[in-house]
């Protein structure tokens, strides 16, 4: 098995303000759930509450899985996703969760 690596995925929303609080809950959920897998590390709106965008600090063994793990958000079933970009991050400073 080779070591899990940090992908950090930034997301750009459409603007579409209703249809993106309806479909947040779910969004939410699918986040918590790869938060409790120990995928998603950290997650969160840019910006304003709700804002623009978000960012999500993914492990994954690598850029592909990456993505494919970001292809089952429900924001991405709704295309509510204007724009995505996923890069290798390395931490330099700071705690993460083991």
């Amino acid at each position: 098995m080779h070591p899990m690596h940090l992908f950090a995925v930034l997301y750009t929303y459409v603007d579409r303000p209703s249809d993106l609080d309806a479909a947040r809950p779910a969004h939410r959920a699918w986040l918590k759930d790869l938060f409790d897998e120990g995928v998603v590390l950290l997650a969160g709106p840019m910006g304003e509450p709700g804002g623009a965008g978000g960012l999500i600090l993914v492990r994954a063994n690598d850029l592909a899985e990456a993505a494919a793990i970001m292809d089952a958000d429900p924001f991405e079933d709704d295309d509510l996703i204007a724009s995505r970009l996923i890069r290798p991050f390395i931490q330099v400073y700071g705690t993460l969760p083991a």
